[in-house]
């Protein structure tokens, strides 16, 4: 941090999604991710940050994704599959009854509006349970842990453990392989209990979805001036997508065609600064 020949210069870089090379896939197999390419490289990149953000709020909470359970009768599973899209608890419960009645006449699911849980209430006399095999399913829109729940007999519920999250999580996470691989953001998800945070390649921001469905989340950064470090980089395309907030292998998000943007700030190296009359900015090293 002593060598004071070494200066910064601040810039700004304004990415639109409309403005994208490829529009990417969103689907949980595509490598297709939207891609920006320039005409000439940025280069010597000390320092890079998502500084601001614009993103409508019109993604599925429930999504292609993340939209099935399996129901358990006597032993025999059942893939349960709900349509995509936003539902409040009492549309949700009626849409997972009505599959499950299906197949064991006379089984319920309600919403508490008190508690936000479901319960599940099997009308049988028989083993029961469901099963959330991974996050590829419905467990936290309904309040439950990626394992398996059983019940037993007439009249035997499964009622959610957790506050059910009908509305989708409380967060996005903004994405790029490219300048992720770089920014150091850690999780603890799925790691409960262990302590041992997990690096998660592709993020690069976190954003709270504060807003209801049909507006627009406006995301500033709280400390602007606070960078993630860099050795000297050089860039001329990159990739950006954004993710649900608890889906740690980041499915790109279907934006359903509308437009999202961002401002990236970036710290570049200017050793030569002083000669050139370039103001010092940054920290130096």
């Amino acid at each position: 941090m002593g060598d004071s020949s070494v200066f910064y210069e601040y810039s700004e870089l304004l990415c639109d999604s409309v403005a994208a090379n490829s529009a990417g896939t969103p689907t949980a197999s595509s490598n297709d991710w939207p891609v920006f390419n320039l005409s000439s490289s940025i280069q010597n990149v000390a320092g890079i940050k998502v500084i601001e953000a614009e993103i409508p709020n019109v993604f599925d909470a429930v999504g292609s994704n993340n939209n099935t359970l399996i129901y358990v009768a006597s032993g025999t599973p059942y893939t349960i599959t709900i349509a995509t899209g936003n539902y409040t608890g009492a549309d949700l419960a009626t849409a997972l009854q009505t599959q499950i009645a299906g197949i064991s006449a006379g089984f319920t699911v309600t919403y508490n509006t008190t508690t936000w849980r479901f319960t599940f209430t099997q009308a049988l006399a028989i083993n029961w349970g469901l099963t959330f095999s991974s996050k590829y399913t419905l467990y936290s829109v309904l309040g439950f842990r990626i394992t398996s729940y059983t019940a037993s007999g007439a009249a035997s519920t499964i009622v959610s453990p957790f506050v059910a999250q009908v509305s989708g999580p409380l967060y996005l996470s903004i994405n790029s392989f490219k300048f992720g691989r770089d920014i150091k953001i850690n999780s603890i998800d799925n790691f409960i209990g262990s302590g041992i945070p997990q690096e998660i390649s592709s993020v690069i921001c976190r954003v709270p979805v504060n807003v209801q469905k049909g507006a627009v989340i406006f995301y500033k950064d709280a400390i602007p001036n606070t960078f993630f470090d860099y050795v000297r980089y050089d860039f001329d395309s990159f990739d950006l997508f954004l993710s649900l907030g608890y889906d740690q292998n980041q499915i790109p998000l279907d934006m359903k065609g509308f437009p999202w943007s961002l401002k990236l700030g970036l710290y570049l190296y200017r050793p030569d600064g002083l000669e050139k009359g370039a103001p010092r900015i940054g920290a130096t090293r």
